[in-house]
């Protein structure tokens, strides 16, 4: 069952399940998403692990502040709610946006992660051109809808196929969207828009698994690669013929590879 906690001097929405004496594994979600976009892991990884999740800034039931975000301060959010459920550290599982602010941690207080598991994500801002950003806030900022980007952000998320054979998890994926508030819509794009931790990631000593979709044209099997060059003990994994959000797209190659990772790393715990 979900709850509510101060932290960092915002309202956040979690969930907390799984047994406390075993080893903490924080999920943390990908844009226009809530907590619920772990569905597909959270009962299987409870069985085994203590486990987190959350609504990010601005997203789901979190407070959505009006302004530009920053990658740090979405980061401090989740130290926040680290610090207020005493937990030291963790193992990191960040999708797109989260696992940009999973590096982000990773880079800033490396005491805090044990490992690092990045699903579809990036060091620096997706398409390195801040106008295509700008263009989207606009759009948005004028709309006040999301419907006017639904498409394009559906046909980055998930195939053709995807949608085609799983119509109600298609439909469950795309409420997602309508459904984040604008502000915190404006709020997170501004933190992708001036993402850039390149240069700092080679910093990162925690085991790090890197996974990517062959066909993600958000975050692209050479954004894998960058982060997979710079962060020394780091393997980089890639599904074919599959696009942004993996964990539904590809359950049971995530499970697979997310589960035997996340076990070896904590066999002797």
């Amino acid at each position: 069952m979900t709850d509510f906690i101060r932290a960092n001097g915002i309202r956040m929405r979690y969930d907390e399940g799984g047994n406390p004496r075993r080893p903490a594994v924080i999920l943390s979600n990908s844009m226009s998403t809530t907590l619920e976009m772990w569905d597909p892991q959270w009962e299987k990884l409870c069985k085994e692990f203590h486990v987190i999740r959350y609504d990010t800034r601005g997203h789901g039931q979190t407070d959505a502040p009006s302004g530009a975000y920053t990658m740090g301060a979405l980061a401090d959010d989740l130290i926040g709610l680290m610090d207020a459920l005493e937990i030291k550290t963790a193992h990191f599982v960040g999708l797109s946006l989260g696992g940009m602010i999973s590096q982000q941690i990773a880079v800033a207080e490396p005491e805090r992660v044990q490992s690092l598991c990045l699903i579809a994500t990036t060091a620096k801002s997706p398409g390195g051109d801040p106008r295509y950003w700008n263009a989207r806030l606009d759009q948005i900022r004028e709309s006040q809808t999301f419907e006017v980007v639904l498409p394009l952000i559906l046909d980055k998320w998930l195939t053709m196929k995807f949608r085609r054979e799983q119509p109600e998890q298609f439909r469950f994926l795309s409420q997602f969207i309508l459904d984040t508030p604008v502000d915190g819509y404006i709020g997170g794009i501004s933190a992708i828009r001036d993402f850039d931790i390149l240069d700092q990631i080679s910093s990162i000593s925690a085991p790090t698994l890197i996974i990517e979709g062959e066909e993600d044209s958000s975050t692209t099997v050479e954004d894998g690669q960058a982060i997979a060059e710079r962060i020394p003990n780091s393997e980089l994994r890639v599904i074919p013929n599959r696009r942004h959000i993996l964990n539904w797209e590809a359950k049971d190659t995530i499970d697979a590879w997310l589960f035997d990772w996340l076990r070896d790393l904590t066999s002797d715990e």
